[in-house]
This record gives structure tokens, C-alpha cells and sequence, in this order.
């Protein structure tokens, strides 16, 4: 449940089933891990503070760029409670 720290949100990336694309799969660059779980961690932050009109979030597509480098949100959609 929300809000989540950043340690325990790279608990929750450590656990993905594709978690070696973020770490430099076969020659690519690993990803900003640090970033994302920060970013997850702000997000559950943010959610758990609007849980009063915010029924959904969603951040697609999340880019997660080379280590370093940060996130970047493309396109976020929020949902308020009807």
C-alpha cells in the first residue's frame, strides 16, 4: 500500500521478472534504477496525499533512461472519483 519509500520500491523492481533490462542486458547500458524507484516512491507519495479525489494514475509510457540519467513520464493520466 501507498506511500512506498524508494528502498522498498527497488525491493518492488528487484523482484520484476525483467529486471536484467534495467541492469544492462547483453551489452546495453544499465538504466537509471535509482531514478525509477524514486520516482515510484514520489508517486505513492503523491497518490496516497490525493487518495481523497484520485481514483487512478497511470504513467505510460515510463522511460527509464541510461544510469544517470533519470526518467522521463511521456504521458500521465489522472482519474478523480465520480
Amino acid at each position: 500500500p501507498a506511500p512506498v519509500n524508494a528502498a522498498t520500491a527497488r525491493e518492488m523492481i528487484d523482484e520484476l521478472k525483467g529486471k536484467a533490462l534495467l541492469y544492462g542486458y547483453r551489452g546495453m547500458p544499465a538504466c537509471d534504477v535509482e531514478a525509477l524507484a524514486q520516482t515510484i516512491a514520489d508517486a505513492s507519495v503523491f497518490g496516497a496525499a490525493q487518495q481523497d479525489w484520485l481514483a487512478e494514475a497511470d504513467f505510460n509510457p515510463l522511460l527509464v533512461l541510461e544510469q544517470g540519467q533519470g526518467v522521463r513520464a511521456v504521458d500521465v493520466l489522472l482519474v478523480g472519483k465520480e
